[in-house]
């Protein structure tokens, strides 16, 4: 009962003058985050001849962003899609040092408009005009300070 008592007789102190006898404290980190990237593209070919261009752009992120079947059946396995190495160049052709550095990511999202505002197409081959494309990557691969440090960080 000697130590019930100084239990409670130690809560009672501690509610009382805001002072706890074990004033431990515990932070967690989780660890970095990886990053989302999100990206626009407005595509205008000027005949039906660039259309061409254009439908193999879409074709080879649409199938990138797609796992490979590796085995079917009873038990599927795919294949991981394409990993992205995502990189901004300045007009001089080196790394852009105002622009982020991404490290290998995975194609999350496509999306892909039709026509523009208002749909318009080519009269031969009925080919939009215009053609929307928005990419989605999420890093797959976590940049490291050593990584970072060609830009003086």
């Amino acid at each position: 009962m000697g130590v019930v008592g100084s239990l409670v007789g130690t809560g009672a102190v501690q509610r009382a003058s805001g002072a706890a006898k074990f004033s431990n404290t515990y932070a967690t980190y989780g660890g970095p985050a990886f990053r989302t990237f999100q990206f626009a593209f407005s595509m205008k070919p000027l005949s039906y001849k660039d259309t061409t261009k254009v439908r193999e752009i879409l074709e080879f992120f649409k199938q990138s962003s797609a796992p490979a079947l590796i085995s079917g059946g009873l038990w599927r396995v795919y294949e991981l899609p394409y990993v992205f190495k995502i990189t901004y160049y300045d007009h001089n052709g080196r790394k852009h040092p105002h622009l982020p550095q991404i490290s290998q990511s995975a194609l999350t999202d496509l999306s892909v408009t039709y026509g523009g505002d208002k749909y318009t197409e080519f009269h031969e081959g009925s080919s939009p005009v215009q053609i929307d494309l928005s990419l989605s990557f999420r890093e797959v691969a976590l940049l490291t300070r050593d990584d970072l440090a060609w830009m003086g960080h």
